[in-house]
């Protein structure tokens, strides 16, 4: 049975719940007589963005979050939108720099990078538009299908550190990469989301709901837990742990990981990877080599 909520996914499992939106059948069924169970932050939004966009499907949730699958009405495209809840305090400030990191976004163009089409605020939200994607995110991948065989996991981590260094030299930072964040289309190209904006209303305290931070702490950098702004280094360390944590987690891995990060940043380390003017000719740099590497190799050991 398809989800009634979203129609993006069977309902499995002996609660028959849906694993795109949470959906439960049996829930549904023991609440029927009851009212239903409000979303405000979809309630906002399919009330406040009505006049721009026709929302069709909620496609993903996020833990402060919603993304739907949308058509925007004035170019007649079919969007990713997400939304994100804003506190009643987040002023000009907050709006002036929201559309600071959106444009950013924006203004990347390169083949592993979503475009970012538009972005805006209401009195409740911000919102921002991105190129839809057909396929699934990384965390998907490995919830439904388990570790990825290493090959694959190679290619993947490639296609990212692409996207990275791009936007490096373009002095934006993601500041929130992890499997989520990480699309794979049907054909296996690889399209990185999300670079700035959500990172940049959290740094301002002006996310609302019961959530306010999007990140998860094991793709966080250690300079980060200690209360730094998040550069490329940071962008570095998650990838490496995405590449350990992709043919399966490993605390050997990961330790090996946050050590040789260290003495990266250490060492003055500048890049993700080291592109030639060739993009046939592209290499990753030493610092890359040696992450992916070892965790790679440790992964076939163990």
């Amino acid at each position: 049975m398809i989800c009634p909520r979203c129609a993006m996914a069977e309902l499995v499992g002996d609660t028959r719940q849906c694993a795109k939106c949470g959906y439960s059948a049996l829930v549904a069924v023991a609440v029927a007589d009851e009212a239903p169970v409000r979303d405000p932050l979809d309630e906002t939004a399919r009330q406040e963005l009505i006049e721009l966009f026709d929302i069709q499907v909620l496609h993903r949730r996020g833990p402060a979050s919603i993304v739907y699958i949308a058509r925007d009405l004035e170019v007649g495209a079919r969007v990713a939108l997400k939304v994100l809840p804003r506190v009643p305090e987040a002023g000009a400030v907050a709006q002036e720099a929201f559309h600071r990191a959106a444009a950013a976004a924006a203004g990347l163009d390169h083949r592993h990078v979503v475009p970012t089409y538009s972005a805006g605020t209401t009195d409740n939200l911000f919102w921002y538009s991105v190129q839809y994607v057909e396929g699934q995110s990384l965390a998907e991948l490995l919830h439904e299908g388990g570790p990825m065989d290493l090959r694959a996991c190679g290619r993947l981590v490639e296609q990212v550190a692409r996207a990275l260094d791009y936007a490096h030299r373009r002095g934006v930072v993601h500041a929130d990469l992890k499997p989520a964040n990480v699309l794979v289309d049907p054909a296996g190209l690889v399209h990185v989301t999300d670079f700035s904006v959500p990172r940049t209303l959290e740094r301002l305290g002006v996310l609302g709901g019961e959530r306010t931070s999007t990140r998860r702490i094991e793709y966080l950098a250690p300079e980060e837990r200690a209360g730094a702004e998040p550069g490329p280094p940071a962008d570095q360390y998650a990838l490496a742990m995405l590449s350990g944590r992709c043919p399966g987690p490993s605390a050997a891995v990961l330790a090996k990981t946050e050590q040789f990060h260290l003495d990266s940043v250490a060492c003055g380390v500048p890049s993700v990877r080291r592109i030639s003017a060739s993009r046939k000719r592209a290499r990753p740099s030493r610092s890359v080599n040696k992450v992916v590497l070892t965790n790679v190799s440790m992964a076939v050991l163990e």
